[in-house]
């Protein structure tokens, strides 16, 4: 009774074996991340720049910011990320952002001055 109860125990205490193929699969998916911004403009204001086009050069993906200034990316894969960022009447702006998690990131844009003759 004693090696019946022995295996039946060391059974049950076995782990069934990885699909090996299941996990391939799910370790090929990127993680993903929503990402939030906001474009603002520098200053004390920080007003709203509405219609700014948002270029996000990894993704491949242009869009335009809402009347708010506001963005929203779902499907962000989780990295580094090159964001540029135009708008009529401000000095274009590029930068790099690391997205790790589902984020709101404000970025300020600086009016442009006019050239002087």
């Amino acid at each position: 009774m004693l090696n019946l109860l022995t295996l039946v125990g060391a059974l049950a205490l076995t782990p069934a074996p990885a699909d090996t193929n299941a996990t391939a699969v799910e370790a090929a998916q990127p993680a993903i991340a929503t990402l939030h911004l906001v474009i603002v403009a520098e200053g004390d204001s920080a007003a709203a720049v509405a219609g700014a086009t948002i270029e996000f050069v990894e993704l491949g993906t242009t869009v335009e910011a809402d009347a708010h200034g506001k963005v929203t990316v779902p499907s962000a894969t989780v990295g580094t990320h090159t964001i540029k960022v135009t708008a009529d009447g401000y000095t274009p702006w590029e930068g790099t952002y690391e997205v790790k998690e589902d984020a709101e990131v404000t970025i300020r844009l600086r009016a442009e001055t006019p050239a002087e003759n």
